[in-house]
């Protein structure tokens, strides 16, 4: 229970520090990016037993290093793997990531620390692109469960790790970029695409009259509804 705690409190107290020595923009962004190590270090350093998908995740990348570059290519954007994911179709994208860690590693464990790491960066320059205080989106992200769901979910977090920072540039109006990473995180799983459905919500707020506003928070009372309908005509995204 203490290694879940201790993160916590120190991203806790490099928050009370930063009130007290008043941090810069830069010197937080230091900071709280130093906050992420334990909690990179936590997701990546879990035994094989923690999370239900995490014997998978070793089996692929076992499985993977036997695969040549060309088969990937060749079968992108989904690659069906022996004894990997119950023979179901795994998107190219990450096989294609853990083929890379493989030329380095023939360790498991270090491909969950990439991915633990690139999920905590990438959330992290959401986080920092987006919110007002780095402190509170920080503590949101770790505390709200996304994080601690990625245990078990780790394909699908670190998509939307990747294609939410599609957000940040749609707001700049960087178009190609926006679709270079909601496709990036399409690559790693076909999750990221509700991303799309959040620039379009943004879009409409941003350009509809202000009295229309009000009926879009009504997707917020019906998401429930929402949910249960897609999963009745999708139910590979039940769970």
């Amino acid at each position: 229970m203490l290694a879940f705690v201790l993160p916590i409190i120190i991203l806790l107290v490099v928050g009370i520090l930063d009130k007290i020595v008043r941090m810069n923009h830069f010197q937080k962004i230091i900071a709280y990016f130093l906050t992420l190590i334990p909690f990179v270090a936590l997701q990546g350093s879990r035994d094989i037993t923690v999370g239900a998908d995490t014997p998978m995740y070793w089996i692929l990348f076992e499985n993977t290093r036997l695969l040549s570059w060309s088969y990937l290519f060749k079968n992108f954007p989904m690659v069906k793997i022996h004894d990997v994911h119950f023979g179901q179709p795994i998107e190219t994208g990450y096989v294609i990531l853990n083929k890379f860690v493989s030329l380095f590693t023939d360790n498991p464990q270090v491909m969950l620390y990439v991915c633990a790491a690139l999920i905590c960066i990438g959330f992290y320059i959401f986080i920092c692109s987006n919110c007002h205080s780095i402190f509170w989106g920080t503590l949101v992200f770790f505390c709200d469960g996304l994080y601690m769901n990625s245990f078990n979910t780790m394909r699908q977090v670190l998509a939307i790790a990747i294609a939410i920072n599609a957000f940040t540039a749609f707001k700049k109006g960087k178009k190609s970029i926006t679709i270079l990473l909601i496709f990036l995180g399409y690559t790693i799983h076909n999750t990221s695409m509700i991303v799309v459905l959040t620039l379009i919500i943004y879009y409409f707020f941003t350009h509809v009259p202000k009295k229309w506003e009000k009926y879009f928070y009504l997707l917020a009372i019906f998401s429930p509804l929402i949910i249960e309908q897609v999963t009745f005509i999708l139910p590979g995204y039940t769970g």
